[in-house]
């Protein structure tokens, strides 16, 4: 409980910086996390425009658990309706229990040129072996 209170912080921390940015043209576009038995993560989307990319992304993922497995974290972009999804690579935290890192990215394009929403996946690995995982999406704020 201890180790996802400390997440909580740092996520609750991220939101009110987002939200109370120095000037509104600081703030993220759209944030979420989520965490699962050993890892957590986040990911901030700046600049999501209706007809193409996302300018910032920003990943975040923590290492949860002293138990000799590691945190991964990847987005996917797909249809608004939540279908054909597109993933990326995963991203790896192997620094070991109470350690984090943080990946900075764009998406320039994708396929059909409208990103209609971005999933965020979070996973415990075991080497190359997916152990347990959270995931959550959210819409493009600007719908064309």
């Amino acid at each position: 409980m201890k180790k996802r209170m400390k997440f909580g912080v740092l996520a609750a921390g991220a939101l009110l910086v987002t939200t109370l940015g120095v000037n509104p043209a600081s703030a993220a576009d759209r944030y979420m996390s989520c965490f699962t038995t050993g890892s957590s993560g986040s990911v901030e989307l700046n600049g999501w425009n209706s007809t193409g990319p996302i300018s910032s992304v920003v990943m975040k993922v923590y290492d949860e658990a002293s138990d000799g497995h590691h945190a991964r974290i990847r987005l996917a972009t797909g249809a608004a309706n939540g279908v054909d999804w597109n993933y990326f690579p995963w991203h790896s935290d192997t620094d070991g229990f109470g350690t984090y890192k943080t990946f900075n990215s764009s998406i320039p394009s994708v396929p059909n040129g409208h990103i209609g929403s971005v999933k965020l996946q979070v996973a415990t690995f075991e080497h190359d072996t997916l152990l347990n995982y959270c995931e959550k999406w959210i819409d493009n704020p600007n719908p064309s």
